[in-house]
């Protein structure tokens, strides 16, 4: 038995009141030698917790707490200690005892593995209720490892879903929730009927694997209307057509054990399902005359591109094709492909090299949102096992940036992963974006060995409360802490920790400008939640007792009014959307309001924050916004602030005409054919035009035979250019000011006046 945590006292007489420092030595439980870089946290009740990284002999200091107090002392590969101190200690002792592994892999009785279950360890005879003493998820190969275990005794259980679902009858129809299951190893149904896994300090038990019934899926629970899941319609008795495929890889190897559903073409509602054999074939009978489409679905597969998709979720069913069935007729040649997603794994280490357990990996893409390019998660974030270990899975073909990262207000297999003095660390190892070396995935391929150690650094805990529009404490729906970076690639925001009363907790955040982004969401089309954006500068000390207000935002009142050639003329109002567009959507609600058009066209939005434009993003074909009146003066693009009550406006203007100008043409090659689908981007030769959302900016396709119009055009000078592939970052992509001053060079110079009609012939850009 690994002996218990030891608080050393020195002297009795070394006793001391009122604050100092709390002075330990973190060592091996085993040998007595110094643990260093282990994480030391300090928390007492009313503060928050204290960190520190003990040094090259084990030792730490922490500023002392309030007293009774907890010490909790971590290090991968050992067990998590905590001990409760009751009053002010001289020196302090912490021995860690090395931890024991239990691993295994998941699979069904046909052996596929079982993705994303929930695997966990308890002690035998533990209350059904109590908490696991570890638990993790299997990965894409079924397989799993739980880590930071003390020398003892434990079962082994996995809880996996039904794959058909559970049906359910109400009074307003039919649902199917999932029917979990609690598998424990080798393959009993209870704890007490489990095999008892003794372990020593140390110790790695390995080849714990578990079998489950082949209708068994990992993942979480879930629960929809409508058809079953996995099964549907039986076969008609009166049908006598058939259709039957193949499943395969592009490379032609057969997919096995692959869900196979026969939908009808108007919805994706199934028909049939059923399930491919070991050569990867399928076939459905008992079929009417009619169209239909098949899909097919697998775990760790995809359909080749984004258009066979045919319906999203978890599994993503899609690379069917679509079928007209004669009656009675047999079709035998309906194959279905689909790719394997790739991976993304290594390990993660702190600066000395020893592996950090618990850290946060995320892919990421460089993204064009909301006005500028950003750093988005592609994929599930996953933690690094005890060996510093991840693995991310079903990865899409494309170029990703890698980050790591502690802070999460949460233990991991004992393991309080807000660990200090971390920032946010892209592979190779730089703590900015800028710096990171992007990591190319193919379709089918597992990129291994994408190590690298965290960028050690002074972080600060930025801290306080958040409070509603009326001052009372109040969690906001959304709340994290924005990087401010001018005009470099903006990092994915930190999430706040927050709790009932209020308060909240960004940990490990690094030195820099900021911004408390917190935002309770849209209430209605016409009103955004309550907000706030605070704006706040870290330099290496902590920010604790901050106080976030936020605001009920300013109200916008007006009336629509029309310039137009026949004055009885009037557009779609369903189809007219007039909005308050951000200037930096960073510091402004993520979904601002749409105007509730009154039939008498008058309109109102409420609930309004921070500097915006009032603009039209969408109105019907024919029609363009001309003017915007604030008071009788001049607003149009203009920027205008809100927020504040005084703030509102009551008599706003907005003019819309059918006096539209035009721009049509053709787009050729270089030989002078025609080229379907080239994208035309027309944008202001005026920079201070080129803004998110604007009107001066516009974007069409070519049609089949290569011509294009461009209809509502202000009147203004532009460049126009045409260019076979746009940025994949986004879809708007092409509104990005770098991107259109990559076309200048390229580009036609027009000058269009209002309601004039003009016409191009552009060539297409080598882009």
């Amino acid at each position: 038995m690994t002996r218990a945590l030891v608080v050393a006292l020195l002297s009795a007489a070394a006793l001391f009141d009122g604050p100092s420092p709390v002075i330990g030595r973190v060592v091996a439980d085993e040998t007595g030698d110094a643990v260093p870089n282990a994480r030391v946290r300090i928390a007492a009740a009313g503060r928050s917790a204290v960190l520190a990284v003990t040094d090259d002999e084990g030792r730490f200091t922490i500023a002392q707490p309030s007293w009774p107090a907890t010490i909790t002392a971590f290090k991968s590969g050992y067990v998590s200690r905590a001990i409760l101190v009751r009053a002010a200690q001289p020196s302090i002792e912490v021995r860690l005892a090395r931890a024991a592994v239990i691993s295994g892999r998941v699979v069904n009785e046909l052996g596929d593995p079982i993705v994303d279950a929930r695997v966990a360890a308890e002690a035998p005879g533990q209350a059904k209720r109590a908490p696991p003493l570890a638990a993790t998820e299997t990965d894409d190969a079924g397989e799993f490892r739980l880590g930071g275990l003390a020398a003892g005794s434990f079962v082994v259980s996995v809880v996996t879903n039904s794959n058909a679902g559970r049906r359910i009858v109400e009074q307003f129809g039919v649902r199917y929730s999932s029917a979990t299951t609690q598998t424990y190893y080798p393959a009993a149904a209870s704890a007490a009927e489990a095999e008892t896994i003794a372990l020593a300090a140390g110790e790695e038990r390995a080849n714990v694997d578990l079998v489950v019934a082949a209708d068994q899926i990992g993942g979480i629970s879930y629960e929809i209307g409508g058809a079953r899941p996995r099964t549907a319609t039986a076969p008609r008795p009166d049908a006598t057509g058939a259709i039957a495929g193949r499943v395969s890889t592009p490379d032609g190897r057969p997919l096995p054990h692959a869900v196979v559903r026969l939908l009808g073409a108007s919805a994706p509602v199934p028909d049939q399902s059923t399930t491919s054999d070991a050569d990867g074939r399928y076939d459905f009978d008992g079929i009417a005359g009619g169209r239909y489409r098949i899909a097919a679905a697998k775990s760790g597969y995809a359909p080749p591109t984004r258009s066979d998709i045919v319906i999203m979720g978890l599994p993503m069913f899609g690379a069917g094709p679509s079928v007209t069935l004669g009656e009675d007729e047999k079709r035998e040649d309906v194959d279905i492909t689909l790719a394997r997603l790739g991976s993304v794994s290594g390990f993660v280490f702190d600066e000395r090299g020893d592996p950090i357990q618990g850290a946060t990996v995320q892919v990421l893409r460089v993204r064009f949102e909301r006005g500028r390019r950003r750093l988005v998660p592609a994929d599930t974030a996953r933690r690094t096992d005890d060996r510093g270990y991840y693995r991310i899975f079903d990865v899409e073909p494309g170029q990703y940036l890698v980050s790591a990262s502690v802070g999460a207000m949460m233990m991991f297999a004992g393991a309080p992963t807000d660990l200090p003095g971390y920032a946010t660390t892209y592979f190779p190892g730089s703590a900015e974006p800028r710096g990171a070396r992007l990591v190319d995935v193919a379709t089918s391929q597992d990129v291994t060995a994408i190590d690298f150690s965290l960028t050690p650094t002074k972080t600060a805990l930025v801290s306080g409360t958040i409070l509603n529009a009326a001052g009372a404490p109040s969690a906001a729906g959304t709340l994290q802490l924005r990087p401010l970076v001018g005009a470099s690639v903006a990092p994915a925001p930190m999430n706040a920790t927050t709790h009932p009363d209020g308060t909240f907790e960004f940990a490990n955040v690094p030195s820099g400008p900021y911004v408390i982004y917190a935002d309770r969401g849209r209430q209605n089309p016409s009103v955004e939640g309550e907000f706030a954006a605070v704006p706040v500068t870290v330099s290496g000390d902590d920010l604790p007792g901050l106080t976030v207000q936020m605001s009920a935002g300013s109200s916008i009142a007006g009336r629509i009014t029309f310039d137009t050639v026949d004055p009885d003329t009037r557009p779609n109002a369903e189809r007219v959307e007039i909005s308050p567009i951000p200037l930096d959507p960073d510091v402004s609600p993520g979904t601002p309001a749409r105007a509730n058009i009154a039939r008498d066209w008058t309109f109102e939005m409420r609930g309004v924050n921070g500097v915006r434009r009032l603009l039209a993003p969408q109105l019907p074909p024919g029609w363009a916004l001309r003017d915007v009146r604030v008071n009788g003066v001049d607003a149009t693009d203009r920027p205008i602030a809100f927020g504040r009550r005084d703030q509102s406006l009551s008599d706003v203007e907005v003019v819309l005409t059918d006096r539209v100008a035009r721009v049509d043409g053709a787009v050729t090659d270089g030989d002078g054919h025609p080229v379907a689908g080239a994208s035309i981007v027309a944008f202001a030769i005026d920079r201070d035009r080129r803004y998110p959302w604007s009107r001066f900016v516009q974007h069409t396709t070519a049609a089949a035979d290569g011509t294009f119009v461009l209809a509502g055009v202000p009147a203004a000078s532009y460049y126009v250019a045409a260019v076979t592939l746009l940025p994949v970052d986004g879809d708007d992509a092409w509104q990005d000011a770098a991107f259109q001053e990559s076309l200048v060079a390229s580009a036609t110079t027009i000058t269009v006046g209002e309601g004039e009609r003009r016409t191009l012939a552009l060539r297409v850009s080598a882009r």
